[in-house]
């Protein structure tokens, strides 16, 4: 805790992972859709107040622009080779998503504006500069990365039980493998999302490989699904 801020680093690490953890699950329960978008915005704007509030500078949260040039050039590497990788998926008919059955004018929606600054930027400024942090300065090293990428693991498993279906009387095999694997790839993503942006002391290098990850797939995805 920095000498004029009014929250530890303790108390605000905890403040952020119930914020994270109750909009979590009230989006994806009781939120309408239409307002998923401004919720996350929302959400993602109060993490990182909540981590200055801990005395987290813009450098200890990725966001110093002296390091935007370092995230620039490997966040666009990263974004040319996983936008190659799923390219060629979708030439071999490997990318798929019942998701994206929309209109030209939907899909641009959802890959220029929905899915970079809904997700992509929320997600990385809530685990990548604000959680991360944070972490970093109450465990710094292997114990922040590990925890940093299971919480945002974690984040994805309720909304992944959402998305299949359930039964009454008890939980199908399916929906289970579902959040199992969901929360196995989306934690080694955060891994690796994580080690970009040590890397790079840049939140914008793991924006970039996000940003392929998610809106390059869709329009992938969308593009041969359309044909």
């Amino acid at each position: 805790m920095t000498e004029n801020s009014p929250l530890s680093p303790h108390v605000a690490l905890g403040l952020l992972v119930a914020c994270v953890a109750i909009v979590n699950i009230v989006r994806s329960a009781v939120v309408p859709n239409d307002w998923h978008f401004l919720l996350n915005v929302s959400l993602g704007l109060v993490g990182v107040a909540i981590a200055a509030l801990g005395g987290m500078g813009v450098g200890e949260m990725g966001l110093s622009s002296t390091d935007l040039a370092s995230g620039l050039r490997l966040g666009g590497i990263a974004f040319a080779a996983v936008s190659a990788v799923v390219i060629s998926g979708g030439l071999l008919g490997l990318v798929a998503d019942d998701r994206t059955h929309m209109s030209m004018t939907s899909m641009l929606l959802k890959v220029l504006i929905v899915i970079p600054i809904g997700t992509v930027i929320v997600e990385e400024l809530l685990f990548r500069s604000a959680l991360h942090g944070l972490l970093m300065r109450l465990w710094p090293g292997w114990p922040a990365v590990v925890i940093g990428s299971l919480l945002f693991g974690l984040w994805h498993v309720f909304p992944a039980s959402q998305g299949d279906a359930v039964s009454t009387d008890a939980v199908e095999v399916g929906s289970l493998l579902t959040v199992l694997a969901t929360f196995v790839a989306t934690s080694i993503a955060g891994g690796l999302f994580i080690w970009m942006r040590e890397r790079s002391n840049s939140v914008v290098a793991p924006m970039l490989a996000h940003l392929a990850t998610n809106s390059v797939t869709f329009y992938v995805a969308w593009l041969f699904g359309a044909r």
